[in-house]
């Protein structure tokens, strides 16, 4: 975006994009991990179905924070419509509001995936003027056998050029996931890719009950107890403030 200043000469200027973000409502996570921003990919790697929940609560937290639209292309058939209504109840939000606003797409191969990011992802990203991108277990369709690997690693990179470029251009918050770590540990072509892209990259991992959330980018861990996505806890009666990139308590 450029304006003009109102000088004795006129001076063209660019103007920086406003920057969003959003969280999660997890806050322990939340402070760790801190916020997704636009104009931003993070790419969430999980060995947990949690995964799904975290990112049904990220589109539901969208929806309430921008009052626009979510384009949610899924790989892996990992949307639950119970899951949003009861995250929205949660939320104090319309249920068929919030169903609405998340506009899903189900491609069946990695063909039909690159084709919808290729031919028609940004005319959706502009027409709904969403303020987030979600490509779901985006790998779990290059995996096919049928499909060679050097061809599946040419159809993901284009796919991630082309998020790329349209989160940049349309300032989206946008979310690549992959579920199940082992997708990509016989691919390190395709897991490189992956980390790469992001601006931020998420690993979820379970041991013993307890989620682990890793950044792979300094090492740095975090234990945390789930609960089913629909139950409280004391941390959502919790006063606290974002600061420098922190949840810091109240008193």
């Amino acid at each position: 975006m450029r304006a003009v200043l109102k000088t004795k000469t006129p001076i063209e200027v660019e103007l920086l994009p406003e920057v969003r973000s959003v969280f999660s409502s997890l806050k322990p996570i939340d402070n760790f991990i801190g916020p997704f921003q636009s104009s931003e990919i993070a790419f969430m790697d999980s060995a947990s179905k949690f995964l799904y929940d975290f990112t049904a609560m990220l589109c539901v937290q969208a929806i309430k924070r921008f009052d626009r639209e979510i384009v949610f292309l899924d790989g892996g058939n990992s949307v639950n419509p119970f899951v949003l209504s009861n995250l929205a109840k949660r939320f104090g939000m319309d249920r068929k509001y919030v169903l609405k606003n998340v506009n899903i797409s189900r491609p069946f191969t990695a063909y039909q995936m690159a084709t919808l990011i290729d031919e028609r992802l940004e005319e959706e990203v502009k027409d709904k003027g969403a303020s987030m991108l979600v490509v779901s277990c985006l790998p779990y369709l290059f995996l096919d056998e049928d499909v060679e690997r050097a061809e599946s690693y040419k159809l993901m990179e284009r796919c991630v050029n082309t998020i790329r470029e349209i989160t940049k251009e349309y300032g989206t918050i946008s979310l690549i996931t992959n579920y199940k770590l082992s997708n990509l540990h016989q691919r390190a072509k395709l897991r490189e890719l992956l980390y790469g892209c992001a601006d931020k990259n998420v690993r979820f991992e379970f041991g013993r009950k307890i989620l682990r959330v890793t950044l792979p980018e300094n090492g740095e861990r975090f234990d945390y107890l789930p609960v089913p996505h629909n139950q409280t806890t004391l941390d959502d009666f919790t006063e606290v403030v974002y600061w420098e990139g922190r949840y810091r308590p109240i008193g």
